[in-house]
């Protein structure tokens, strides 16, 4: 059965190469257009981002069959890359791929990344496991499994402030615990849960960030703080030997973030052999 998406593709607009692609997976209920910040920063740097929109808020679409809707997505956009007639002509390199999500779509992400062999990489934006209301079943499988036994090194962004849409137990601490070593974590002490995404309505956000908890930081430098961070460590992993004094960079900026208390930043060391 046909599944009718609300698709955006953001790509370059100069260049003339086939960029990796990088796959973004929205938050429960939210809607592609409210990621803009993170999602243009990280196209300006030279990838190709896809994102969804299922159209409808009911039925609630479960994990286990949103997961199918990337390969026809991927199908799709190949065949756009490769088609002269199409604006996305020489845009696609869909066998460079990443993923990259928040909170529910942080596990998507997460996910796509553990069981499929052609991801090389994800971000992941304030994750959450599961809730009351999703339990961990074949419908709602466990992502912090999946990745731990996948053994995958990710990318966290884990918002400090919790609450109901983050709770302890299932949030950012619950990844890090699964990740392989040489992941990255960057803690944003002052964000709230959905500091990630703007809406564009003013009361909206509001709302969501009165239903979430809010920090004290500004949303827009959570989003800025979060896509430096990506384009950090994807740059790492498709563009490893041109992208080491920029990462490097990164670096030298976080550690001062964390000496104004602003983040903490940590990766993933190797275990000691027993």
């Amino acid at each position: 059965m046909a599944v009718p998406l609300d698709v955006i593709v953001t790509y370059p607009t100069s260049g003339t190469v086939e960029y990796p692609v990088v796959v973004m997976f929205n938050g429960f209920q939210a809607k592609a257009s409210w990621y803009r910040g993170i999602v243009d920063h990280v196209s300006s740097w030279g990838y190709t981002v896809i994102q969804y929109t299922n159209t409808g808020l009911f039925p609630i679409v479960v994990d286990r069959v949103e997961l199918t809707y990337l390969e026809p997505l991927l199908t799709w956009l190949k065949g756009q890359s490769g088609d002269t007639r199409s604006p996305l002509y020489g845009r696609a390199d869909v066998s460079r791929l990443g993923t990259m999500g928040h909170s529910r779509g942080g596990k998507l992400a997460a996910l796509q990344c553990a069981g499929r062999s052609n991801v090389s990489g994800c971000v992941l934006f304030d994750p959450v496991d599961g809730s009351p209301m999703t339990p961990e079943s074949a419908d709602y499988p466990s992502a912090t499994k999946a990745l731990s036994a996948a053994g995958r090194a990710a990318g966290l962004v884990g918002a400090a402030i919790t609450g109901s849409c983050n709770p302890v137990g299932q949030n950012y601490p619950k990844f890090w615990g699964a990740l392989a070593p040489g992941s990255w974590q960057m803690v944003i002490n002052q964000a709230g849960h959905m500091q990630f995404a703007r809406t564009g309505n003013p009361f909206l956000d509001w709302s969501l960030d009165q239903l979430c908890g809010r920090g004290t930081m500004m949303s827009s430098d959570v989003i800025t703080y979060s896509a430096a961070f990506t384009v950090s460590w994807f740059e790492g992993i498709f563009r490893p030997t041109t992208s080491q004094t920029g990462i490097a960079n990164f670096k030298t900026w976080a550690s001062s973030q964390v000496a104004a208390k602003t983040i903490t930043f940590d990766v993933k060391a190797a275990q000691p052999a027993q």
